[in-house]
């Protein structure tokens, strides 16, 4: 077969030898441009092939090379570059696919393809305000743009944005019911109850009477405070579907934080009866049980559960808390055993192992325990807690000051563990150091009336500070006005300010709500000498003794000091 340029050779000397004149024809380099063209797609081709190949057998930078070399060959291609663009992103290239999308253009200017990829990396660069920014410019959004940029919203915490987006999606597309709930939920956590239940009876006007709808709306009933409405939509929901499990499980946790057990208890005895394979929902009955003091029921369940889940470390944990309340304290150390030595960092099971030798006043086995805390989890400060209260209840106050003094070096929000930390440098007679831990307390959880008591009292004890004591004790008598420690306290303050009248009238106040505090009926004795009572007097120090008074030696002298009087009256009136 002859070449084309052999071919044009005899034609010429064909023309040549005849005698002909030659003539000259256009040359036409269309047909040269359009087989180099053929050639260039070929191998372009070629490499697409390749590249296929590496990227099924997972061989992704083989496969990215390969891509670059086609789309150099052939730079019009659509799909090489979206080929290359989608490489370069896997691979952490972004910058490249920025460059290689973009190719010097504005956002602008980008198609809505080329908008929707640019925003996705941006995201992947963390550069999320921007992704944002790239697909507002996007005309007439999708629903799926408008929920991408309420995600994208959310994320940055522009919950406004994100609702609005959100909101607009639901819109365009009212079937899209999870997202019309979202914007439910939003609404509810922004507070905006009106709204919330607007929207709400808005989705039920589309989509019927739904037992999500009217679970919902029951949330927004109640959390703005209207109880009774909210029992009336649970209801609602349930009636629909007597067995929707998200009503079930929100009616459960609307009683069970108003300590009223038993109806949350019934929602979940309905949902382990329909449930079987559901064992969150039987751990969680068991709970309910023992904080219902439902203790036979809590165990059986317990015991049940392990039967199937014998390394379930937190069912060992929650059977042993059950036998604490039952007395069997041997039972109740060896599931709180079993749950350490399944779970060696389980800080709740270590907690409730000391509490429980601390309620029956066995401190020495209560430190050894919290010994064995502390080098478990040293870095746990709730181990250096337990281990400082163990220690000031066993009067060792200085040894409980450095335990306490690392666990708030830990846990600098640990407010148990800075009130602790009060009351035993209080204890340890440094009372200013005292203070400021009390007041740091006050600062996390400003009014806490029970540190407001601590300060206030301790302050009174001193005979000083005595006005801002007062109105600290006012303050928590404001939010137990019954409370007995309270009274006391406050009626001390009045003693120190030399008030023995409202002193005493605070004092009997307080004795009637305690019965057995050796301190009060000290204080009680002390406010009767002033008041020139002395027989009332001793029988208020012969009561504090009665009650094992620590400082039995001081009364037993009041009480002498009192005799001695009495027996001078006595001389006198003779």
């Amino acid at each position: 077969m002859y070449t084309r340029a052999y071919t044009s050779i005899i034609a010429v000397l064909f023309f040549f030898l005849t005698g002909c004149t030659i003539r000259r024809f256009p040359v036409v380099r269309p047909v040269i441009e359009q087989s180099r063209n053929v050639y260039t797609r070929a191998k372009a081709q070629e490499h697409f092939i390749r590249a296929r190949d590496y990227e099924r057998r997972g061989l992704g930078k083989m496969a990215e090379r390969e891509y670059e070399k086609a789309l150099q060959l052939d730079p019009e291609s659509h799909l090489l570059k979206r080929r290359v663009i989608r490489c370069y992103i896997e691979s952490g290239k972004y910058t490249q696919a920025l460059l290689l999308i973009k190719e010097g253009r504005k956002n602008d200017a980008l198609n809505r393809e080329e908008k929707r990829v640019v925003s996705t990396i941006y995201l992947k660069m963390g550069e999320i305000a921007q992704a944002a920014s790239v697909l507002e410019t996007i005309s007439n959004k999708t629903d799926e743009e408008l929920y991408s940029l309420g995600l994208i919203y959310e994320s940055l915490e522009n919950v406004e944005k994100a609702l609005l987006n959100y909101y607009r999606c639901y819109q365009q597309n009212p079937e899209a019911m999870q997202v019309g709930f979202k914007v439910g939920r939003m609404m509810l956590n922004e507070k905006k109850y009106g709204q919330a239940d607007d929207f709400l009876v808005e989705m039920q006007k589309k989509n019927g009477s739904l037992p999500d709808i009217y679970n919902l709306r029951a949330s927004v009933a109640i959390a703005s405070g209207d109880t009774a409405a909210g029992k009336a939509f649970f209801d609602s929901a349930l009636a629909i579907d007597s067995l929707h499990e998200e009503t079930l499980r929100n009616k459960a946790q609307y009683y069970f934080g108003r300590n009223d057990f038993p109806p949350a208890i019934e929602c979940y005895e309905k949902l382990v009866r329909y449930n079987p394979a559901g064992e969150v929902y039987r751990r969680t009955l068991a709970l309910f049980y023992y904080y219902n003091d439902q203790f036979v029921e809590s165990e059986k369940l317990l015991k049940m559960m392990l039967e199937s889940s014998m390394d379930d470390y937190e069912l060992h944990y929650l059977l042993g808390l059950v036998f604490v309340n039952v007395d069997k304290s041997d039972l109740a150390r060896i599931e709180f055993e079993k749950s350490l030595a399944l779970q060696q960092d389980y800080k709740e099971a270590w907690y409730a192992l000391c509490r429980m030798f601390i309620r029956k006043k066995s401190y020495r086995e209560a430190a050894d325990i919290a010994d064995r805390f502390t080098r478990i989890v040293p870095r746990e400060a709730l181990a250096w807690r337990t281990k400082g209260q163990i220690e000031s209840l066993s009067k060792r106050y200085g040894e409980a000051v450095t335990s306490l003094k690392k666990a708030v070096a830990l846990d600098s929000l640990d407010i148990y563990a800075w009130f602790e930390l009060g009351s035993a440098l209080e204890r340890n007679h440094e009372i200013d150091r005292a203070a400021k831990a009390f007041r740091k307390v006050l600062k996390l959880r400003p009014g806490d009336p029970a540190t407001l008591n601590y300060l206030g009292y301790m302050w009174a004890e001193q005979g000083k500070n005595l006005d801002t004591a007062k109105v600290f004790l006012e303050r928590a008598l404001q939010q137990d006005p019954h409370n007995g420690a309270f009274l006391d306290s406050y009626a001390w303050i009045f003693y120190q300010l030399g008030d023995y009248d409202s002193a005493f009238a605070y004092l009997q106040k307080a004795t009637e709500k305690i019965y057995d505090d050796p301190v009060l009926f000290h204080h009680l004795g002390d406010v009767l000498v002033k008041r020139n009572e002395l027989d009332g007097a001793m029988t208020a120090y012969y009561k504090s003794l009665e009650f094992n008074a620590d400082d039995s030696e001081v009364i037993r002298k009041k009480i002498v000091d009192i005799e001695i009087m009495l027996q001078r009256k006595r001389h006198s009136a003779q």
